[in-house]
């Protein structure tokens, strides 16, 4: 995770699935690939860089915490193709859901598939950041193609680790 002002680490998380994870390495011709500020971190996640809080309303804890990154697999000799980029957790009341950029879209990446219902929390102080830490996590319907049916909705994945530096509110502010 990059640093924020205070020495806190911003980013998000991510295991995608350890069950397609292994998968993937047991595949003699896996591609694979890691780019735009994503990296692979040492307990086998991926770490997406945070963006933009801009979107984020630190007062009601709604809006949009954007990542950049890009993470991309290929197997079975190009059949299998799956990639996550840019995602992009939104919060609103009760709902939150972590969106990546549609890879039907590509090169422009212009569009977004809802990829993951995630567990709403509260959120905690780690340094000058609000940290969501292990937020539960499940397949949305709309994603279940982009893994070529494997997966049902409501499939468990690996939980996000979230932390982003926000503009507090103001004391007296509304």
């Amino acid at each position: 995770m990059t640093q924020g002002t205070g020495g806190a680490a911003t980013g998000l998380i991510w295991g995608i699935k350890a069950s397609f994870l292994s998968y993937l390495a047991r595949m003699p011709d896996l591609q694979s690939s890691v780019a735009d500020g994503a990296v692979t971190t040492p307990a086998n996640g991926f770490y997406f860089p945070l963006v933009s809080a801009a979107e984020y309303d630190a007062g009601t804890g709604l809006g949009t915490l954007r990542f950049g990154g890009d993470v991309r697999f290929s197997a079975h000799h190009g059949m299998l193709f799956v990639m996550f980029a840019q995602p992009w957790l939104e919060l609103t009341a009760g709902t939150a859901v972590l969106s990546v950029a549609d890879p039907a879209s590509y090169p422009t990446l212009d569009k977004r598939v809802p990829l993951l219902d995630v567990e709403v929390r509260a959120w905690v102080r780690h340094g000058d950041a609000r940290a969501w830490p292990a937020l539960a996590t499940t397949l949305r319907p709309e994603a279940v193609e982009l893994f070529n049916d494997v997966y049902a909705a409501g499939e468990p994945f690996e939980p996000l680790d979230v932390r982003a530096v926000v503009d507090e509110p103001r004391e007296g502010s509304a």
